[in-house]
């Protein structure tokens, strides 16, 4: 509740504040919408699209930032097909308005999207756009992390720990430096996992306790539950059951609590572990039996099917055959199962990635076709100014001499009207109203140019209105 009131004040404040204010409130606003609730993201983002919208022309670097709020929106509820769609849209946005660390954020977002649809390469990619531009602005700093964070993650996948290890400890020094606690928690967790995994347990301990302590400040459910259990599978690990026990017991009641179902189907399989090494089978299976009820509740099928093979060893321990055989099978089926659901996922999301970076690659072409249509179109309008102006000047001194024409001969009129009453001959007159008139030429011919050019301009404009 304390998250959502701030972030509300902070929505507030993004869309009353002036230019030179956005990137601090918009920065603060990007670190606490992660852990907002899905039912509270979904709220912030649309009602801060729905206003950005509204005044997208007095305030369009608001309404860049509002979109990729979407993406961001779309992601966290797994909608990665709309999280690309958005992410395409938001980068016309940045583009236009020349936002290269909106651009670097989006491809932070592409990069997250791309890791979960199993596409290592370009996941790499993006992640590298993202940090060298923030990097370079400086700016955004937790999403810099996430991005060095999601490197960090995809080599601890390929079992690279040693440059897992090392980005992990990069961000760990940043965070700290910005007390960011967020990301100090999942950093501590990060590298917690790499030594375990590295049978480093001393160092495994310190940390993952560490980030216990520092989720616990927090308050926020999600650190909390995961550093607890990542502590349960440390003491599994070295053999202490009670302690394993003792933090499973923590991470289920704080999952139970905040509704993280499928957390909790996790800690209820390690507690199935815990109780079978400690030779309390029945134990182990009243707990695999909860997590079974939970999985199917949910319709977790890859949880279901690696419950169905614990208790078929279980019921192998006990001497219990035919139960055994039935998990087996049950086993075996469900993960059939699920393997022509992956091939079929997998192949939809090599689609949708294709898609996502054919729909990319054509957005730069229409962006560079757009360019050059409106390169090609100023230079055309030049041509055509200038053909006017030239058209301009030339009937200006058209009618400038016809004008001076009239004029010699009004002057030659007025001159031997006013001789001939006076009854005399001034050579010296004539010739000094004709050298006045050949003075007035060029001031004649500029005014008259000045006027046509006027009248040229009051009349594209108006074409230009009508258009």
């Amino acid at each position: 509740m304390i998250a959502l009131e701030k972030i509300q004040i902070i929505l507030s404040d993004l869309k009353n504040c002036s230019p030179q204010e956005f990137h601090t409130h918009i920065t603060d606003f990007l670190e606490i919408f992660p852990p907002l609730s899905r039912a509270d993201k979904e709220n912030i983002s649309s009602d801060f699209y729905t206003w950005a919208d509204e005044n997208k022309i007095a305030q369009p670097i608001k309404f860049c930032y509002a979109k990729y709020v979407l993406v961001l929106n779309a992601f966290f509820k797994e909608d990665y097909e709309n999280t690309l769609l958005f992410c395409d849209e938001a980068d016309e946005l940045f583009s236009l308005n020349e936002e290269d660390d909106g651009l670097a954020l989006t491809a932070g977002i592409r990069a997250a999207t791309y890791r979960t649809l199993g596409n290592v390469d370009l996941a790499l990619k993006y992640t590298r756009q993202c940090y060298e531009q923030l990097n370079k602005s400086g700016n955004f700093s937790h999403s810099q992390m996430a991005a060095t964070y999601h490197t960090a993650g995809i080599y601890a996948d390929l079992h690279q720990l040693d440059d897992a290890l090392e980005l992990y400890k990069s961000i760990l020094t940043k965070a700290e430096i910005l007390g960011n606690k967020i990301w100090v928690s999942n950093t501590l967790n990060g590298i917690g996992k790499v030594y375990l995994h590295q049978k480093k347990f001393a160092e495994a301990k310190e940390v993952l306790e560490k980030a216990l302590i520092v989720s616990q400040e927090i308050n926020n459910s999600i650190p909390i539950s995961t550093a607890l259990t990542d502590l349960g599978n440390y003491y599994l690990e070295v053999g202490d059951y009670l302690q394993a026990e003792n933090y499973q017991k923590q991470a289920l009641e704080v999952r139970e609590q905040s509704k993280n179902f499928g957390g909790a189907i996790t800690n209820f399989i390690q507690l199935g572990e815990i109780k079978f090494k400690e030779g309390n089978a029945d134990d182990a299976i009243a707990m695999l039996n909860k997590a079974m009820k939970l999985a199917e509740e949910i319709k977790v099928k890859p949880k279901i099917y690696q419950i169905h093979l614990s208790l078929s060893k279980l019921f192998e321990h006990q001497k219990d055959l035919e139960k055994s055989l039935h998990h087996y099978k049950k086993f075996h089926e469900v993960r059939e199962e699920v393997e022509h659901e992956d091939a079929a996922k997998k192949l939809k999301n090599m689609l949708l990635i294709f898609e996502a970076e054919q729909t990319k690659k054509e957005n730069v072409i229409i962006k560079a076709q757009k360019l050059e249509i409106e390169q090609k179109n100023v230079a055309l309008q030049e041509t055509i100014d200038e053909l006017t102006l030239s058209k301009i000047n030339r009937k200006a001194k058209a009618i400038t001499l016809f004008v001076t024409i009239a004029l010699f001969i009004v002057e030659d009129f007025i001159i031997e009207h006013t001789m001939h009453i006076m009854s005399t001959e001034n050579y010296f007159l004539s010739l000094a109203a004709k050298m006045a008139i050949i003075f007035l030429i060029k001031p004649i011919e500029r005014v008259i140019e000045h006027s046509l050019l006027k009248k040229f301009v009051k009349k594209r404009k108006s074409s230009e209105v009508t258009i």
